[in-house]
């Protein structure tokens, strides 16, 4: 999906940037959603502020960006104000993490794995409050807010499977779970209808 361009083809175009994060969440997408009539692009040269000139943004009709650390909010007011002067939807995707360790899990019986909660480091609980509250909600995914149990976030899915393996990253499960318990329960999912 890393790409310089976009085709001339008459699928919706989805512009997909920032790091390993925003890998993460172009595999959320193509578990969760059709994406025949979309051709999705991702990017790693990230920009705070949306280069305007670049023709993969100008070509884009659906834009997001997913970086794990926080942003400046001079750039989101920006990228806000040009994706909606341009007919573009805009995204944000809040930051994750799993936890210091995941180690303990291999020492519980299999049939203990289902369901299990890790405690997340408040940091990364402050962040996504943080960007919540600077980023309009329509233009905000957050990844925590609708499965944290206080201080407790997911680690492992209703069969037992790993949503993380590197407590940053998403497995191939975890991809699942934050596709259909989250990112389907936002305004996102409504471009894919």
């Amino acid at each position: 999906f890393k790409k310089d361009s976009f085709s001339n083809d008459s699928r919706k175009k989805l512009l997909i940037v920032g790091n390993s994060f925003a890998r993460d969440f172009t595999n959320i997408v193509l578990e969760t959603f059709n994406t025949d009539k979309f051709e999705i692009v991702y990017t790693s040269k990230f920009s705070q502020c949306i280069p305007t000139t670049e023709k993969l943004y100008s070509q884009a009709n659906i834009i997001v960006y997913a970086i794990d650390s926080e942003y400046s909010r001079e750039c989101v007011d920006k990228n806000i104000k040009y994706a909606s002067d341009n007919s573009k939807k805009f995204y944000y995707i809040g930051t994750k993490n799993f936890g210091y360790n995941l180690n303990w899990l291999i020492r519980l019986p299999k049939n203990e794995l289902a369901n299990q909660y890790n405690t997340i480091p408040e940091k990364f609980i402050i962040t996504d409050l943080n960007m919540s509250k600077m980023i309009p909600s329509q233009n905000y995914i957050s990844l925590l807010s609708p499965i944290l149990k206080g201080n407790q976030i997911p680690i492992t899915d209703e069969n037992g499977l790993m949503l993380s393996t590197d407590r940053s990253h998403l497995t191939k499960y975890g991809a699942i779970y934050f596709g259909n318990k989250v990112v389907k329960k936002t305004s996102f999912a409504k471009i894919f209808e």
